[in-house]
C-alpha cells in the first residue's frame, strides 16, 4: 500500500472532489490554496511534503496548520475553510489507507474556531442607480455591461451563476423575463424572475447580441465564457468610473467585490418589507439562517440612522426653580 500523503492528496483533488463529490471548482480552488498553505508551512520547517508519510498527517500537524494560519491575522471564516479542506481530505482518506483511519477521526472531530459576525457590505438603493445609469449605452460592450451588471443586481445572483448562464436560460413570459439558474452553489436550480425595467434591458441586449440556445449569454472580448476575476474586473472599473462622476462623497464607499450586487440586493428586499422566506428562495439559500444576516444589516441601519438624529439634536429639560435650589433633597426623593 502507498504511503505517500502526495500520492492521497493528488487522488483528492483529481478524483474525488470533481467526480466523486461532485464539487464545483470554486471550492475546488479553495481546498487547493489550503493544501497550497499547508506546504509553506511545511517548508518552513524545512519538510517536503514528497517526503511526507500518511501517518504524519495527525491531529498534532492540523492544529500546528490552525496555530500557522492565526499567526498570519487570518480571520477564524478563513481558518475554518482551510479546516474544512483538511477534514474533507481525512475523511477521503481514513478509507484510502486504513493504517491511518483513527488518527483521520480525530482530524474530523476538532471543532472550528468561533466567528464573529461580520454584517456583509452593499450599495444603497440610490448608489445602485447610479451605478446602473453611469455606464454609456452607446460604447462598444456598453449594452453587454449594463445587462450583466443588472442581472447580478435585480436577480441576486452569485458570479459564478452568472458566469454559466445560457441563452436557453433566459425564459420569456409577457413583459417580464425570468432566468433559470441551473448550477447553484447548493445543488438545487432555482428560477428568479427579473423587473420589468431589468427584463428590457435584457430584451436589448439580446436583440444586439444575437446567440444561440446552447451559447454563454455573457462572453468576454475573446468570445469565451466570463471568469469570476474577469466580472470582478467589469465590476470595478465601473465603480470607480461612476465614483469619479458622482459628486456625493458619500457614495461607492463599500469595497468592491462582485458579491456585493447580491448583497445590496438581499439587503433592499429586506428593507422593502418582503418575507424572509422568499428572500431565501430568491437568493437560493438552503438554511434560512444563512439570509437572517441581511436582517440584521438592516436593524443596524435603523439603530444608525436614529443615533444619527438623537446626535442632531439638542434636547433641553428645563428645571423648575424649586428643583434647583433643592437638587439634593430631589435626587434622595425622585430617585
Amino acid at each position: 500500500m502507498n504511503n505517500q500523503l502526495s500520492y492521497y492528496i493528488q487522488q483528492f483533488f483529481q478524483e474525488y472532489l470533481p467526480s466523486i463529490r461532485n464539487y464545483s471548482s470554486n471550492t475546488i480552488v479553495t481546498y487547493k490554496f489550503a493544501f497550497l498553505d499547508l506546504i509553506k508551512m511545511l517548508k518552513t520547517k524545512n519538510i517536503d511534503i514528497e517526503n511526507f508519510n500518511v501517518g504524519d498527517f495527525n491531529i498534532d500537524l492540523v492544529n500546528e496548520f490552525i496555530v500557522y494560519l492565526k499567526n498570519k491575522n487570518l480571520k477564524a471564516k478563513t481558518i475554518n475553510i482551510k479546516l474544512s479542506a483538511l477534514k474533507s481530505f481525512a475523511s477521503f482518506l481514513q478509507f484510502k489507507n486504513l493504517g491511518v483511519f483513527e488518527s483521520c477521526t480525530n482530524i474530523r472531530n476538532i471543532k472550528p474556531l468561533k466567528e464573529e459576525m461580520t454584517l456583509p457590505e452593499y450599495y444603497s438603493v440610490k448608489e445602485i442607480s447610479y451605478l446602473l445609469n453611469s455606464i454609456d449605452r452607446s460604447k462598444k460592450n456598453g449594452l453587454k455591461q449594463l445587462a450583466i451588471l443588472t442581472i447580478l443586481y435585480d436577480g441576486a445572483l452569485r458570479v459564478s451563476e452568472l458566469c454559466n448562464l445560457r441563452k436557453k436560460d433566459v425564459l420569456f413570459s409577457g413583459k417580464n423575463i425570468s432566468i433559470y439558474i441551473e448550477k447553484t452553489k447548493n445543488k438545487q436550480p432555482r428560477t428568479i424572475l427579473l423587473d420589468e425595467n431589468a427584463s428590457l434591458i435584457v430584451r436589448k441586449y439580446l436583440e444586439n447580441y444575437k446567440k444561440e440556445d446552447e451559447e454563454y449569454l455573457f462572453s468576454n472580448n475573446l468570445n469565451k465564457q466570463y471568469t469570476r476575476n474577469g466580472i470582478y474586473k467589469l465590476l470595478k472599473r465601473t465603480v470607480e468610473h461612476a465614483k469619479n462622476l458622482c459628486k456625493d462623497n458619500t457614495f461607492f464607499k463599500s469595497k468592491v467585490h462582485p458579491h456585493i450586487l447580491r448583497h445590496s440586493k438581499a439587503t433592499h428586499m429586506v428593507d422593502a418589507g418582503i418575507d424572509i422566506i422568499i428572500i431565501r428562495d430568491f437568493l437560493g439559500h438552503k438554511s434560512i439562517n444563512s439570509t437572517q444576516i441581511y436582517t440584521h444589516i438592516s436593524k443596524k441601519r435603523q439603530e444608525e440612522i436614529l443615533i444619527n438624529n438623537i446626535k442632531n439634536k439638542k434636547i433641553s429639560v428645563p428645571r423648575t426653580k424649586t428643583e434647583k435650589q433643592n437638587l439634593e433633597s430631589w435626587l434622595k426623593n425622585n430617585l
